[in-house]
């Protein structure tokens, strides 16, 4: 019976394959999608990279790169984001400036970075249960210092939330659209 589930799983895949294009790396069984996974099409041409994370036991499509034939990103398609660190090994109380480029995915979209106050886990679960701090992108661009009192690795995270008002009403309600962009950063003092 295995066998035939095993054979029928990969008949579907086969037949319900895209033929322009060819993933580098494949789901197999009900494993979640972790990590960033590459898209070519059959000339073997690069066309969209997309991060997926496991966002508390689930599959989530975190950010998405797209590509011309050139390996330009194109910037309309894709929605990203960049960290930059002065340092990630601090000593106890030390500074590091943190800089974010957001590439939202939404126009005319407001966007804010809420950042949990302790560690965040692998999969995001115990945001829920943190307080968190809002920090505001101007330009999509954000910029923050950040200390720790005690030594160990620290794991800062949070997520982008992206927001927009959308033009159309509900029962004389406003219908806004939102996207969740989870970060996550990574510090070790010593």
């Amino acid at each position: 019976m295995k066998k035939y589930y095993l054979l029928l799983i990969a008949i579907i895949t086969i037949s319900c394959k895209n033929k322009n294009e060819n993933n580098t790396e494949k789901k197999i069984d009900n494993n979640i999608k972790n990590g960033k996974y590459k898209f070519y099409k059959k000339n073997r041409q690069l066309y969209k990279t997309l991060e997926y994370i496991n966002l508390c036991g689930e599959q989530y499509l975190n950010q998405g790169w797209y590509f011309n034939k050139n390996l330009d990103t194109l910037y309309e398609n894709s929605n990203y984001y960049k960290v930059s660190m002065e340092k990630n090994i601090l000593k106890p109380n030390e500074n590091s400036r943190i800089s974010l480029i957001y590439k939202p995915l939404m126009k005319n979209s407001i966007s804010v970075l809420l950042l949990g106050d302790k560690n965040v886990d692998d999969n995001f679960c115990n945001l829920k249960e943190m307080k968190l701090d809002t920090l505001y992108f101007v330009d999509n661009k954000l910029e923050f210092y950040q200390s720790f009192k005690s030594k160990g690795i620290k794991k800062l995270g949070g997520y982008i939330f992206e927001i927009k008002k959308l033009k159309n009403k509900v029962n004389n309600h406003s219908v806004y659209d939102e996207r969740k962009v989870y970060v996550k950063i990574i510090f070790e003092v010593k």
